[in-house]
């Protein structure tokens, strides 16, 4: 079962006919029925399968948000296997971006709580894949969603993001920043005022002389 999953993963994950394929032969039900499966690999290749099939914007505007994926894959987020974390939380960083019922069932679930207890991981790849998640909930996201979302990840962690140890997680910190203030005057204020403009000064060494 590990191994169906795995190449079925692997094949859909450059691959649209294939995304297609597992589709249209009623797959998404077997691979969401394997993310709850009790054998660490198992769930670790159907998460695979989900993350090559949230490629597909049409894959999530349908068949994974009918087949209510996201449900399971919040749960796996605290799964004992670190694999099946990391490959849970880089599909949510897909299925977040640009589907807005999607990201409303993940919110109202507390995924952003997850997702931010995730960005304080010692594990670089866990905090690489919550922050991405959280700045692709962000993306053109209006006062109020952005007022949740740093209710949860919260300003001194962003800092913190802003400052990690890992230039990659750094990057994704700095479009969270980029997200909060994009959009009206008053979407930038918080990020402007919060400990007199200490945002900013990171951002400026962080960017340095271009």
């Amino acid at each position: 079962k590990e191994g169906i999953l795995t190449a079925i993963g692997i094949i859909s994950q450059h691959n649209e006919d294939a995304r297609r394929s597992v589709i249209e032969l009623d797959g998404i039900p077997t691979i969401v029925e394997s993310l709850r499966d009790e054998d660490d690999g198992v769930r670790a290749a159907a998460c695979l399968c989900a993350k090559s099939l949230s490629r597909s914007r049409k894959a999530i505007k349908s068949s994974l948000f009918e087949a209510k994926i996201d449900a399971p894959l919040l749960s796996l987020l605290s799964d004992p296997s670190r694999q099946v974390q990391q490959t849970a939380s880089a599909t949510l960083c897909n299925l977040v971006l640009s589907f807005m019922p999607m990201k409303e069932n993940i919110l109202a679930a507390g995924g952003v709580r997850e997702l931010a207890a995730l960005s304080k991981s010692p594990d670089s790849i866990l905090r690489l894949h919550s922050t991405w998640a959280i700045k692709n909930l962000l993306y053109r996201a209006d006062r109020v969603l952005k007022e949740r979302v740093m209710e949860e990840l919260t300003w001194p962690q962003l800092l913190a993001l802003l400052n990690d140890s890992e230039p990659d997680v750094q990057v994704q910190a700095v479009t969270i920043v980029r997200n909060l203030v994009f959009g009206k005057k008053e979407d930038i204020e918080p990020v402007v005022q919060y400990q007199d403009g200490e945002v900013l000064s990171i951002l400026e060494r962080i960017l340095g002389p271009q």
